[in-house]
């Protein structure tokens, strides 16, 4: 036997039940296995639950039933700014609504967003456009630690090289200065034995 759980439409597991009643794990909404719960909701207090249930998760970062919660209540809803929001929160992993001007990606760039502002009264409105403002800042910062970062990599690099070619150019001259150390020693070895070979003769 099926149920479908008539606040959010997922399926129901029967063999579940707890006193023949089975609790839908996405919205907590409970359903006799005898019958489906009858729910007196407008379509609009449906979304309203299930967006208030969507944030619930969402604190608890359970991502995928706050998605599926959402996704349902924009159903119910199409022009509930909060669910878009909701689902905003979702995509950028944000536990709360603060948790979105933190991150470093552009929010705008978000179909969420968007939907979110669309629908959005002016203090909505203004707060999205302030998370917006402060992810753009984030993604500037972000960059430009990445630019400084590279460049000291960069500098680092070329600090290597140049003791490396120090090491080389001094290894050159310990080189040449044994050479000629050594010809010091054996030139002049040479010549005396030769001049003695000379003497003998």
């Amino acid at each position: 036997m099926v149920l479908i759980c008539q606040m959010c439409g997922s399926s129901l597991d029967v063999n579940k039940a707890i006193n023949n009643v089975v609790t839908c794990e996405y919205c907590d909404v409970a359903t006799n296995i005898h019958g489906f719960v009858h729910l007196n909701m407008s379509s609009d207090e449906r979304a309203s639950a299930l967006m208030k249930r969507g944030f619930v998760l969402l604190e608890f970062k359970v991502w995928d039933k706050a998605k599926y919660v959402l996704s349902k209540a924009v159903e119910y809803d199409s022009k509930n700014a909060n669910a878009y929001v909701g689902l905003l929160m979702v995509e950028t992993n944000s536990g709360n609504k603060e948790d979105l001007a933190l991150h470093d990606v552009e929010l705008s760039t978000y179909e969420n967003y968007q939907k979110a502002f669309e629908f959005a009264d002016v203090q909505l409105r203004l707060e999205l456009e302030n998370y917006n403002e402060k992810s753009i800042e984030n993604k500037r910062q972000a960059q430009i630690e990445k630019e400084e970062q590279k460049r000291a990599a960069e500098e680092e690099k070329q600090r290597e090289r140049e003791e490396f070619a120090a090491m080389e150019r001094q290894w050159q001259e310990d080189k040449a200065s044994a050479m000629k150390k050594t010809l010091m020693v054996v030139v002049p070895s040479i010549i005396v034995i030769v001049i003695l070979i000379f003497l003998q003769l």
